[in-house]
């Protein structure tokens, strides 16, 4: 909380909170994307394994 005088910004703090959650959110349902889709090479991976063979 931030006080201003005889102000303070206690009014913003669920705000605040749902912020963090829709973040947190966000990031573990990228997460979990990633995770369960099937990933496909793309075409870096495949130059890399090419000249490594």
């Amino acid at each position: 909380m931030v006080y201003f005088g005889d102000n303070c910004n206690k009014s913003l703090s669920p705000l605040i909170v749902a912020g963090w959650v829709v973040g947190a959110a966000t990031l573990a349902g990228g997460v979990a994307l990633a995770c369960l889709l099937p990933q496909k090479e793309s075409g870096f991976l495949k130059l890399r394994e090419a000249s490594l063979s």
